[in-house]
């Protein structure tokens, strides 16, 4: 069924037969709508035209539909990078406290003398002779791991000495040690010890061990001994650091700088 307006004349076309009739302007604006709605193009009456009467649905255009996807794009994009930034800053964090957590774990054990498995210095049960010095970390600038172990020696003539509990530890991945710093001075290595049943921290060069003398004297340090700063650095992105600071004291904190 077809219905087509031309005035005050109705036309009905059905099945391929027409049959017109005579409206009323009363009857035009009742039966399709006021004249002002003609007059702007309104869908539900367009006289001289055929009129449909089913709702016209609206939908996305192709410049709406483009639109809509710039936007989102742009949305992920944001939202991909921040949460990339976020995920290198725990990685760097985690890494902080990892390194903090094992200075602790070398200053417990040369505080309380551990000497390692057996309490011997070494797998030699009838070797009782050796005396533990402490625990030290090991550390290189632009290395993605330090070695942790705790240091023997025989006692007196310490002509002899042994490793207990030697570990290599590897920092999280993208991770690596940036910079290493006495004061205002850089270094490119340290060893950082902690004297057996003793307070306090030394810092000493990249030759130690051995750390103390015949004459039970620390050798081989660095100069002067003050806060050590170690910053820790994406291999992928160096502005991003994390530094882990060491007072003389035996303190250990770890911060943004």
């Amino acid at each position: 069924m077809r219905f087509t307006v031309h005035g005050s004349r109705f036309t009905v076309c059905v099945n391929k037969k027409t049959v017109n009739y005579e409206l009323s302007p009363i009857r035009q604006a009742q039966a399709f709508g006021s004249e002002a709605q003609a007059r702007r193009g309104d869908p539900e009456y367009i006289e001289g035209s055929t009129i449909n009467w089913r709702r016209r649905r609206h939908g996305f255009g192709l410049i709406e539909f483009m639109i809509v996807i710039t936007v989102f794009g742009i949305a992920v994009s944001a939202i991909t990078a921040s949460y990339l930034s976020f995920e290198r800053n725990q990685r760097l964090k985690s890494a902080a406290q990892m390194l903090k957590g094992d200075i602790r774990l070398i200053q417990n054990k040369a505080v309380s003398g551990d000497k390692g498995t057996g309490g011997k210095c070494e797998s030699n049960p009838e070797r009782d002779d050796l005396i533990l010095d402490g625990w030290f970390i090991k550390i290189s600038q632009d290395a993605q791991s330090y070695l942790l172990a705790g240091y023997c020696q025989d006692d007196p003539s310490r002509t002899e000495s042994y490793t207990v509990g030697s570990k290599t530890v590897n920092l999280p991945r993208d991770v690596k040690i940036g910079g290493i710093s006495i004061l205002s001075s850089s270094v490119n290595d340290v060893t950082i010890f902690y004297r057996s049943v003793a307070a306090g921290v030394s810092f000493h060069n990249d030759v130690a061990p051995p750390f103390i003398d015949t004459s039970d004297n620390l050798k081989n340090l660095l100069t002067p001994q003050s806060q050590l700063t170690i910053s820790l650095i994406l291999v992928s992105d160096s502005s991003k650091t994390y530094n882990v600071k060491i007072q003389t004291s035996g303190e250990v904190d770890e911060s943004k700088p």
